[in-house]
């Protein structure tokens, strides 16, 4: 009867192979603070749901042996049961769990799928039937992708020395069995060390770039004390002069000192605003060269075309800071393998392909002398810095475009007066 069950050795390497897209976390994308994402974990199960369909010929092979009988009325229950519960582990079990917080559901999903798998193998054999090992890829692909970082090889062992003990004491089930589940075992667990690689990757990236912030803070923190320090200094050693020559009653020596003062005063206001100006003022090829740095980290190919220079002063920060935003929201907010920064007298466009991978909504918003201020959209960072705050920036010297089309998302800049300052 249950010969039929030999094929749900196809559901391993399939599933194995498809399972690891749930710990990429598909449904956070870009705009998961704009509308709501879909729970990752309803996406790992439409990835674990269509390999249950192999269930299908141990129910078949009941069916045909009639339902009237118990025996396999008890088998369609129980695989209907397996069926339910490894579902249910999808669901309530994170892909690829960073750490052991779950522990209990974990053991308890795993254990039911276990027993339920057992139960089956000894329900089947009196009816002479071969094919239960196999539903043991249904327990190791969850073992692989759903387990705790330190609980997935000890489980997977506890998984293999199952498959090896039912072969054993069912010599007819043969090898292949346990060939299918280490095949299994090795796609899945391949997998799951590709999603930790690539969790891992992200933190250094988010760290390298909090490292870049903090060195950016104290450098102007080192520019402040080293310009101002001085002439802050001057200033209240001259006030202080000429508190006393007042209460002297040297009037003139203290107007003398009173005037040296404002002279300072203007020195430390003008050393303030070139302090300022050059923190705000930005290059495009230090920020192409920043990015390429970030991204290649990312392993994204950054690809720089050059039609034209933007007129220093004004237009040429103007497009440094699109390409700053553009390529930082590109690593923060899309899936992108490649982004396309194309430079032009009359500004700059920044483009990456990762709208389809993490589903950057396709909604183009202009913003500039004719703008509308609605919400940023896809892959749009809502804190100053982000693409509100660029629109402020650009204000009338030119028209800030963005949105997804097809599979590019792009960010686009072009100014008014190309020869402006």
């Amino acid at each position: 009867m249950n010969d039929q069950l030999t094929p749900a050795s196809a559901a391993a390497a399939p599933e194995a192979v498809s399972s690891p897209a749930p710990g990429r976390n598909i449904g956070a994308g870009p705009g998961k603070r704009a509308r709501r994402a879909i729970p990752p974990r309803v996406i790992a199960l439409f990835w674990s749901t269509p390999f249950i369909v192999f269930l299908a010929y141990p129910i078949i092979g009941a069916v045909q042996a009639g339902l009237d009988k118990p025996g396999p009325l008890l088998l369609l229950s129980e695989t209907l049961a397996l069926g339910i519960v490894y579902i249910a582990a999808w669901l309530v079990l994170d892909s690829a769990p960073r750490d052991a917080s779950h522990w209990k559901r974990y053991l308890v999903m795993v254990g039911l799928i276990a027993a339920l798998q057992v139960v089956i193998l000894v329900t089947n054999a009196p009816f002479g039937g071969s094919g239960a090992v196999f539903l043991i890829c249904y327990l190791v692909s969850p073992m692989a992708l759903l387990s705790p970082p330190r609980w997935m090889f000890p489980s997977l062992a506890l998984g293999l020395a199952l498959a090896a003990v039912e072969i054993l004491v069912r010599p007819s089930e043969g090898y292949f069995p346990l060939v299918v589940i280490l095949m299994t075992t090795t796609v899945t667990v391949l997998s799951r060390l590709a999603m930790d690689h690539e969790r891992l990757k992200d933190v250094e990236t988010k760290q390298e770039i909090a490292l870049s912030r903090e060195r950016e803070r104290a450098r102007i923190s080192a520019d402040l004390h080293d310009i101002l320090g001085q002439t802050l200094t001057g200033i209240t050693v001259k006030a202080d002069l000429a508190g006393r020559l007042l209460d002297a009653g040297r009037v003139d020596e203290a107007r003398a000192q009173l005037d040296d003062l404002t002279e300072m005063s203007r020195a430390a206001l003008s050393d303030v605003r070139d302090v300022v100006a050059a923190n705000r003022t930005l290059l495009p090829d230090t920020e192409i060269e920043a990015a390429r740095e970030v991204l290649e980290t990312a392993e994204v190919r950054l690809v720089v075309v050059r039609e034209g220079e933007p007129a220093p002063g004004a237009p040429s920060t103007l497009v440094a800071h699109v390409i700053r935003e553009g390529c930082t929201n590109t690593y923060k907010h899309a899936a992108a393998t490649v982004v396309t920064v194309t430079v032009r007298a009359d500004g700059v466009s920044v483009v990456n392909d990762g709208v389809k991978r993490r589903g950057m909504p396709a909604v183009r918003r202009a913003v500039g002398s004719a703008a509308s201020t609605g919400d940023a959209g896809g892959g749009v960072s809502r804190e100053g810095t982000g693409l509100d705050g660029l629109r402020e920036r650009v204000g009338s010297r030119g028209t800030l475009t963005w949105g997804g089309q097809g599979d590019a998302w792009t960010l686009d800049l072009r100014l008014h007066q190309v020869g402006g300052a």
